[in-house]
């Protein structure tokens, strides 16, 4: 895998919270200040913050809220 670096970006979400999403750049040393770019090694492991689960097909399908006709 090629060197990289992390930038965290805020993401609002459509419940209106805003989450610290991980986005990961290939790596060029100068930018690295602990600020706006990070190393991988210098940031805790990310906890609740994936956004897989929220794209993750329903196993069962969606209850209908049509009224009958």
């Amino acid at each position: 895998m090629l060197p990289h670096m992390v930038s965290i970006v805020p993401h609002l979400t459509t419940n209106c919270r805003v989450r610290q999403l991980r986005i990961s750049v290939p790596m060029i040393e100068p930018l690295i200040d602990g600020v706006g770019y990070f190393r991988p090694d210098n940031l805790p492991p990310p906890a609740g913050e994936e956004l897989r689960p929220l794209f993750r097909p329903r196993l069962t399908p969606a209850p209908d809220h049509r009224p009958p006709r």
